[in-house]
């Protein structure tokens, strides 16, 4: 499958594998699509001149990317501790990342039960909404052909790495955090390894 490669909001339209878009790091505000596609985007944008518009089919990323954030950095640490308490109690594997400015927690795709679909960000929405996630989650950050900040790569707001913290990391202060995401950090493997249970039913509906 591929991604969307924005090396910034400027400049969209490019698609790389997902293994080699996770694998960009370094320079500033650079982004990839949350949702992953077949080689029919490619027509779609050499038609179009851009992505904007495409009703093709999707398909789930082997991470699925939820954001936190909010008017400080502390609001936005208080809705990122809550959502990762309520993965842990849905059984939900996660990854963490500071963005930057709030928190990135990365879920696996196989936290789904789903199919490709042109609707499936739909069905995501609905099936994440109805287990309490946008309680303390963007619910924006699931549409179709949105764009989510790379890993390791400034965000020009802070001037800051987007980098994956650990569960120790969570608690600290916003200057500890400033002083570590001052600098990319070693890169963690892609994908989630364990077993996982879907949590999440986003199979397509059945039409009357």
């Amino acid at each position: 499958m591929i991604k969307e490669y924005a090396p910034s909001l400027s400049n969209r339209g490019h698609f790389l594998d997902e293994i080699e878009v996770y694998k960009q790091k370094g320079g500033r505000d650079k982004f990839m699509s949350l949702f992953c596609y077949d080689d029919s985007v490619k027509e779609y944008v050499k038609e179009k001149g851009k992505i904007a518009g495409y009703n093709g089919i999707i398909y789930l990323a082997q991470e699925h990317i939820l954001d936190v954030d909010g008017e400080t950095f502390e609001e936005a640490k208080d809705g990122m501790e809550d959502l990762v308490e309520l993965l842990k109690d849905i059984n939900v594997p996660h990854k963490l990342f500071f963005s930057g400015r709030g928190f990135h927690i990365s879920i696996p795709e196989q936290s789904f039960k789903w199919e490709p679909h042109k609707d499936l960000h739909m069905y995501v929405k609905e099936a994440l909404d109805s287990k309490g996630i946008f309680k303390f989650a963007d619910p924006a950050v699931t549409d179709k052909t949105r764009l989510i900040r790379i890993n390791n790569t400034i965000n020009s707001k802070s001037g800051l790495y987007k980098s994956e913290i650990h569960g120790w990391m969570s608690s600290i202060e916003l200057e500890d955090m400033e002083i570590y995401a001052s600098k990319i950090n070693k890169k963690s493997e892609y994908g989630f390894q364990e077993e996982v249970e879907p949590v999440f039913n986003v199979l397509p509906k059945k039409q009357v």
